[in-house]
C-alpha cells in the first residue's frame, strides 16, 4: 500500500509540474520582450528574475534534493540579473528543470 501511495504521489506531482510549467510559458509568451526584465519598482522583482527563481527552486529541491547531484544554485543571481536572458533563452531554462524533474520523479 505505501508503494502505491507512493507512486500516486509521484504522479500527482508529474503531472502539477506540467501543468503549472504550461501555465508559466503561456503568460511568458504573452509578454513583450521589454516587459520581462522590468521592475515596478526597486524592492521589486521582474518575470525574468522570477523565472530564475523558479528554475532554482526546481534544481535544488526536486533535482539535487531527490536526485542527488550538487546542488549549485546561486539564488542571490536569480534575483539580480537585470535583461540578461531573451525570451526564448527563458523559456528553454523553464524546460531544463521541468525535463529533469519529470525523470528524478519516476
Amino acid at each position: 500500500m505505501n508503494e502505491e501511495i507512493g507512486r500516486l504521489f509521484l504522479q500527482m506531482c508529474r503531472e502539477m509540474l506540467e501543468a503549472n510549467t504550461s501555465k508559466l510559458l503561456d503568460c511568458l509568451s504573452s509578454l513583450p520582450e521589454e516587459e520581462i526584465w522590468k521592475r515596478p519598482n526597486s524592492h521589486s522583482n521582474s518575470v525574468g528574475n522570477l523565472i530564475l527563481h523558479l528554475c532554482g527552486n526546481a534544481r535544488q529541491w526536486i533535482i539535487s534534493g531527490i536526485g542527488g547531484p550538487e546542488d549549485v544554485r546561486q539564488r542571490a543571481l536569480e534575483f539580480s540579473q537585470d535583461a540578461s536572458y531573451p525570451k526564448a533563452e527563458l523559456e528553454e531554462r523553464i524546460g531544463k528543470p521541468k525535463a529533469l524533474s519529470r525523470v528524478t520523479m519516476t
